[in-house]
């Protein structure tokens, strides 16, 4: 298998940022001819958008199924999944047919697998509704459910045929999924690009006016990072590790908290303690961490660990699918955009981190 594989995974066609542009959908869609359409979302976004989904879809002269799933990251699951394959069977899809999944990052994993699995593949379009599947579950062909022990464990890679992406949705978005959301764009800014963190650093009265010309702005650039990524190492076996930054702690968080805490409140927290151990093993200086995580409470992001029995967390950690033979692998800052991976980081270290992030709590 060829880590250096190069995938032209966005342009102009199939890939769009654009206000309002789930108003025109018939403009972006009509070069398209499926022989069956399936919708994935949550029940409370279709009761958003049924009446517009459906006059645009009347224009299309697309005949779709609805299937509505549940809220929240439990619903990425093999009991989904199988809904999801059931409802396929049931509406007699064929390989000429299409899945749409209108939603967030649960949306986007669960219908993306799903999609990726029957008949070895069907296409997809995805209409991501969060700031977060916005800037990174929608962008680089990654699905995958999760089991009781682990995240994001059982998956595959199958790139959409279409993204759309409104920022305009982003007006209805509760402030607590708003915020989730920059966990992802403060990590871009940390991996890869000074310019976008300064941009965060001072933009952020224009941020929580959510202004629909700077979200533009921010999401292109957190998509053209991943992109990047994305492109040179599509399989995930080399560079695109460091889009993992802040994220092996940041699964451990979410499944000891029985996801309690959104997939961008465990990022951030994992970045915190990911800066913390990078200043005790030298890579990285006192600054550098404390414009990071001042950055992630102006976002009014969590930075500190909840209490978690140390032992269990570790575990955890080492069963991560980043993992090589039992070993912790990290993703560690060494400044404003450049980070470096550490392979079999010392427990001892890992378990200092954590004692020391949970007593700030």
């Amino acid at each position: 298998m060829n880590s250096k594989r190069k995938v032209n995974m966005l342009n102009s066609s199939n890939y769009v940022i654009q206000s309002h542009c789930l108003d025109d959908l018939k403009y972006y869609l009509e070069s398209l001819s499926y022989s069956k359409v399936v919708i994935i979302t949550h029940p409370q976004l279709w009761a958003m958008y049924e009446q517009k989904i459906t006059e645009q879809f009347f224009k299309l002269s697309w005949n779709f199924s609805i299937l509505l799933i549940p809220e929240g990251e439990t619903s990425k699951s093999l009991k989904q999944t199988t809904r999801c394959w059931r409802h396929f069977i049931k509406h007699q899809l064929d390989r000429y047919s299409l899945v749409i999944a209108l939603g967030g990052g649960v949306i986007c994993d669960l219908a993306g697998f799903a999609a990726s699995c029957y008949m070895r593949g069907i296409d997809t379009i995805y209409l991501p509704t969060t700031l977060l599947a916005m800037v990174d579950a929608s962008i680089g062909g990654k699905t995958g459910i999760n089991t009781s022990k682990s995240k994001n464990i059982i998956g595959s890679f199958h790139l959409p045929k279409k993204i759309l992406i409104d920022p305009f949705t982003l007006k209805t978005l509760s402030k607590k999924h708003y915020q989730a959301g920059f966990a992802e764009i403060i990590k871009y800014g940390m991996i890869a690009s000074p310019s976008l963190f300064e941009l965060l650093e001072n933009s952020w009265s224009l941020i929580e006016q959510r202004d629909e010309e700077l979200l533009e702005i921010i999401i292109q650039q957190s998509c053209a990072i991943k992109k990047k990524y994305v492109e040179a190492d599509f399989k995930d076996l080399g560079i695109r590790a460091q889009l993992n930054y802040g994220h092996t702690f940041g699964h451990v968080i979410e499944m000891m908290s029985r996801y309690q805490y959104l997939h961008g409140e465990a990022v951030s927290i994992g970045m915190s303690c990911a800066a913390y151990l990078s200043c005790e093993m030298g890579l990285t200086t006192q600054e550098t961490m404390q414009r990071q995580d001042a950055l992630c409470q102006q976002a009014q992001l969590p930075i500190h660990l909840p209490h978690f029995p140390l032992t269990r967390f570790t575990y955890l950690m080492a069963k991560d699918k980043k993992g090589r033979n039992g070993f912790i692998n990290l993703i560690l800052p060494e400044k404003i955009g450049k980070v470096t991976q550490i392979f079999d980081v010392d427990p001892h270290l890992i378990k200092n981190t954590l004692s020391t992030k949970m007593a700030k709590q």
